[in-house]
């Protein structure tokens, strides 16, 4: 990690976590706008290292002839680049919006592949001209940025792997089902679904989001913070994911509190029972197979 990125994150870690959902509040109402330095961003090395991790869990060295599908791939579209190389047929990126911090193509350097044996072929040129939106052209890759609308696109039973990395737990929560009925329809049989979950609060890495109640926290202006999470724990995130057709799921927790990171009486009365187990998982990964 770059030494201004730690930095970045030291200071961010050390807002109260009442501050910093006041501020996110506050910039969901347009009464502030943050800086860089407060929001969530990841550099490119990094949100690449997650696909790299994610081959890794999965035994994956290529893509050859394969569809590929990341949800929320945010302000870096790096990884499609990366699955072109590895052999992928098509890229499809899926957003709410349009995220992509870029006006031009990274550097060669930052697209390229790392791990030089799981390439199948070179990236196209980049012209003097080229923008990012029609470098992704180039290796048939598609940017859709219109919500819900932009996974009814995507055709049934076309997609060999979808990825997300830090999304599902921002997922609006009366869509959530939806989504992955989605994502059922349109993977392959056999098709695998990898899933990285961030479930504490982005407020500060405890669950001091179960303290508001359904009717405040599912607001519009809350689910316009950048940090709003739709507060469905692991067990009942699996099982939603079950009902809707998956039927091979497996769970690995990555990072797990100690204790309980919020106490049961600050819960807020509305969400009713969860366990110790969920309550103190803080990370996990998801994988599905249809």
């Amino acid at each position: 990690m770059k030494i201004h990125e730690a930095f970045k994150r030291s200071i961010k870690s050390r807002i109260p976590w009442r501050l910093r959902y006041f501020m996110k509040l506050q910039e969901a109402k347009g009464n502030l706008k943050l800086t860089e330095g407060i929001k969530q961003f990841r550099e490119m090395e990094e949100y690449n290292s997650e696909l790299y991790e994610a081959l890794e869990n999965l035994k994956i060295t290529e893509f050859k002839e394969k569809t590929i599908c990341e949800l929320g791939p945010g302000q870096h579209l790096s990884h499609a680049f990366l699955e072109y190389q590895m052999g992928a047929e098509k890229e499809i990126l899926l957003e709410i919006a349009d995220f992509a911090q870029v006006d031009s193509p990274a550097v060669l350097t930052d697209l390229k592949l790392e791990r030089e044996y799981m390439a199948q072929r070179l990236l196209p040129q980049i012209s003097t001209d080229e923008t990012w939106k029609s470098y992704l052209k180039k290796i048939n890759a598609v940017y859709s940025i219109d919500g819900m609308k932009g996974y009814k696109k995507v055709p049934d039973n076309s997609v060999d792997y979808c990825f997300s990395f830090a999304v599902l737990e921002h997922i609006r929560k009366n869509i959530f089902s939806e989504t992955i009925q989605e994502i059922y329809r349109f993977m392959r049989e056999g098709g695998t679904s990898y899933h990285t979950v961030d479930f504490t609060d982005h407020m500060g890495g405890r669950k001091n989001q179960l303290r508001f109640p359904e009717s405040v926290w599912e607001d519009d202006i809350h689910y316009r913070m950048d940090n709003y999470t739709n507060r469905i724990s692991c067990s009942a995130m699996c099982k939603m994911i079950r009902d809707v057709g998956f039927n091979d799921v497996k769970v690995k927790h990555t990072r797990v509190f100690k204790k309980l990171p919020i106490k049961r009486e600050d819960i807020s009365s509305d969400i009713g029972y969860i366990s110790d187990d969920d309550l103190k998982i803080a990370m996990a990964i998801i994988v599905m197979k249809k």
